[in-house]
């Protein structure tokens, strides 16, 4: 693995001469804060994720913007037609879920206006996490025919204070996302497990993350939904048939 933004071109990355299942460490150099980039074999879809950087206040200074905006850039040229499941979660201090609501109204509003597909057929979800540091909050939507600019877009609009913002497709990828973190000792790992999301990313080549403020903390976002018996609940219709 080596320093700095794997520069070579999406024709580089698709060449079959190219086709390297090797995993290409960017590194912030002034924070020394991982960018990790996955580039499978099938060269189809990318994934970024973001570890043990600093969070303070929705302050993202630590992450170099040119580095992010690449990673962006690169994973929307990349082919992601279909049904992709949208998850997002908040962490709030009140003994309730109104801000987390109140945001969410706002993101749905935005996709509506920016023409992005929101399946009527799924209903929304949303649950209460109670936790040491405070409340947990999560929904999940299903966007349809999600295209590379309409991802950009769904990018764009999510970025902010979230704790855990993703793209995931297809649904059996998103249930082994969610197996990931089913691990009784996640939260004191005090890092995402990065092999084991290699090793899925491997498995199922059509899961797509975006480095939407992924993993800021390890209680935050997608660690307070690691208990699948919680998940079954909030989520029924994507964890039914698992």
């Amino acid at each position: 693995m080596g320093q700095g933004i794997d520069l070579r071109t999406e024709d580089d990355l698709t060449n079959p001469a190219e086709q390297d299942p090797s995993l290409c460490l960017a590194v912030d150099a002034s924070q020394d804060n991982p960018v990790y980039v996955l580039q499978h074999p099938l060269a189809a879809q990318l994934a970024a994720a973001a570890l043990e950087w600093p969070w303070s206040g929705g302050d993202r200074s630590g992450m170099t913007a040119a580095a992010l905006t690449r990673l962006q850039q690169r994973r929307a040229a990349c082919e992601c037609a279909g049904a992709y499941w949208l998850l997002i979660g908040h962490r709030a201090w009140q003994p309730d879920n109104r801000i987390f609501r109140h945001r969410f109204k706002d993101v749905a509003a935005g996709l509506a206006e920016r023409g992005v597909v929101v399946a009527s057929s799924v209903a929304t979800a949303s649950a209460v996490f109670a936790c040491a540091n405070g409340v947990k909050a999560a929904a999940l939507l299903r966007l349809d025919n999600l295209d590379a600019a309409t991802a950009m877009t769904v990018a764009s609009l999510l970025r902010g204070d979230w704790a855990c913002e993703l793209i995931v497709g297809p649904e059996t990828a998103a249930r082994a996302l969610f197996d990931v973190f089913a691990s009784p000792d996640w939260h004191q790992q005090g890092r995402a497990p990065a092999a084991a999301l290699i090793e899925l990313l491997v498995r199922h080549p059509m899961l797509a993350l975006l480095p939407l403020g992924w993993f800021d903390d390890a209680e935050v976002g997608c660690a307070s939904l690691g208990q699948r018996a919680l998940l079954g609940r909030v989520f029924p219709q994507l964890l039914a048939s698992a």
